[in-house]
């Protein structure tokens, strides 16, 4: 559009427009009636009918609007079902963005069964592409980012193959006195897994003490919060309250990772309840 009304003649053998083609626009549309159903359609039976671009589009506004109110979420999970099939790393991204954000909700509502369920669910779907990964650095930088987002997700929801790999990853860090410089995709979920263990967790804190690389603690201090153990946690505040081990400075960042965690939310904000005024000066 030129003007603020304009006009575009459609041929008669169009069924359907897909509006605001390649997200030219920056803005979000709602596809009334059976709109939607008719992109679920494609998107299974033809999916590079539609650029990369209207495909990241679509995944975006289904549940954008899901998060407004405006689309049940079977619409938005029917739309996405045609992943499987992509190839290309920003919808893939898209979708596994929101799936994920879904994932960590269900999690913190404390419903095992639904929360595994969830779990199996996003595997189906990624499984390929995670199986596809190498653990290095190499590719675009989206092919790098998909890397590190599908591995992460994948060990949490303690898929074996990518639990094994950054096991065998951690052990050769642990050998090698840390000394081993470890892919930068992959180093936080290496450590995470590595984390869950008492001996691995107890060799990260030592690290973290006595590194001198910020990346680098900044990493393992994510990993350190992951732990499913609510004592790790707890002592992790306390730490962070002394403000020896974990500068002061970094102190909203610990809190926010441990909030982040299923086990560590409800420490998290009773830990900023009970130390407000010490927090506030």
């Amino acid at each position: 559009m030129t003007s603020p009304t304009d006009s575009i003649h459609i041929g008669e053998e169009a069924s359907w427009v897909k509006i605001n083609s390649d997200m030219t626009g920056y803005y979000v549309v709602h596809y009334a009636d059976d709109g939607w159903d008719v992109m679920v359609k494609l998107l299974r039976e033809n999916h590079t009918a539609l650029s990369y671009k209207d495909r990241t589009h679509l995944i975006h506004n289904a549940f954008q609007l899901v998060t407004a109110g405006h689309l049940p979420l079977d619409k938005a999970l029917d739309l996405i079902g045609y992943l499987q099939l992509e190839k290309q790393t920003v919808p893939l991204l898209e979708g596994l963005g929101y799936l994920e954000a879904f994932y960590h909700i269900i999690e913190k509502r404390d419903e095992p069964i639904l929360t595994k369920d969830l779990g199996k669910y996003i595997l189906q779907f990624f499984r390929t592409v995670i199986d596809q990964q190498t653990w290095s650095d190499s590719g675009t930088v989206s092919e790098r980012r998909l890397r590190s987002e599908v591995l992460s997700l994948a060990c949490h929801l303690e898929y074996p193959p990518c639990v094994e790999l950054a096991n065998q990853h951690f052990k050769d860090w642990l050998r090698s006195n840390g000394t081993l410089n470890l892919p930068t995709d992959v180093a936080e979920t290496v450590f995470s897994v590595g984390a869950q263990h008492d001996h691995g967790w107890t060799s990260l804190l030592n690290t973290y003490k006595i590194s001198l690389s910020e990346a680098q603690k900044e990493k393992i201090l994510s990993a350190l919060t992951s732990s499913r153990n609510k004592d790790k946690l707890q002592r992790l505040l306390a730490m962070g309250l002394e403000g020896n081990v974990i500068r002061s400075q970094d102190l909203s960042s610990l809190v926010l990772m441990i909030a982040r965690n299923p086990k560590g939310h409800h420490l998290a904000w009773n830990f900023v309840k009970k130390n407000w005024d010490t927090l506030v000066k």
